[in-house]
């Protein structure tokens, strides 16, 4: 599944199973509930958004714009991130994380602080 400008209002409990969000507006929005499971963000917006449950095999790349999000009791699982801005300004609150996805998200200068790391 393709998605291509779109502007989300709602994404409880939606399931996005391989889809492409691809210059995409997610601000405003909450990922509670959702599943995320090999997805790709590439050049979309995701501000003021808040993301939870777990979260597999996604990528972030390509100009995706993070502010004031935050990964709320989240599991992150092969994570994927290159060319993206603004990752100081996520919020963890409760997440864990495997050994690659807190390398990729400490290198692109998020703040991994409140992050537990799993095997």
């Amino acid at each position: 599944m393709s998605i291509q400008n779109l502007t989300v209002q709602s994404s409880k409990n939606a399931n996005f199973t391989n889809a492409i969000f691809k210059g995409c507006n997610l601000d405003n929005n909450e990922f509670l509930g959702a599943k995320l499971q090999n997805i790709e963000f590439t050049k979309s917006s995701l501000k003021n958004l808040t993301i939870g449950g777990e979260i597999t095999n996604c990528q972030f790349t390509n100009g995706c714009t993070f502010k004031k999000v935050i990964f709320k009791n989240a599991t992150l699982k092969n994570l994927f991130i290159k060319n993206v801005s603004n990752m100081k300004s996520i919020l963890f609150e409760n997440c864990k994380a495997d050994k690659l996805s807190y390398e990729f998200l400490r290198l692109a200068k998020a703040n991994v602080n409140n992050i537990e790391v799993f095997s």
